[in-house]
């Protein structure tokens, strides 16, 4: 299952009946979390052993109708300690930001030298 968050759920009802502007933004990062977040974030997002969420253009991006689905290979650092996964993150900020969308992967283990990665059409997120 997958979410917008109450973020982007806010800003999308704003624009829409409000007029009040909100995007498009330059790019997303694509974040791994340990403990999933929830429509209002929380979660528990990996942090040490080499983590960096990855930067992709909106245009990286598959839209249909209800679904955002990643159109290339999004591939994370090397990690340099095990990470432990079972959801994933898009946010409009590298780190901090506001979290967009969020939804459970299958939970998978990266050790020391591997690394995590969504082949394209792997990471779908849909409208809840």
């Amino acid at each position: 299952m997958s979410a917008f968050s109450n973020y982007l759920e806010q800003k999308i009802l704003e624009l829409v009946f409000k007029n009040l502007s909100y995007g498009p933004l330059a790019n997303v990062w694509v974040a791994l979390y340990s403990v999933a977040p929830s429509d209002s974030g929380g979660g528990t997002e990996l942090s040490g052993g080499g983590y960096l969420r990855v930067s992709t253009a909106p245009a990286g991006w598959t839209v249909t109708v209800g679904a955002l689905t990643n159109a290339s290979d999004i591939v994370f650092a090397t990690a340099s300690a095990t990470w432990n996964i079972v959801a994933a993150g898009i946010f409009d900020a590298s780190t901090g930001g506001n979290l967009l969308f969020h939804g459970g992967v299958t939970p998978t283990t990266i050790n020391s030298g591997g690394q995590a990665r969504f082949v394209a059409g792997q990471l779908n997120m849909t409208l809840d």
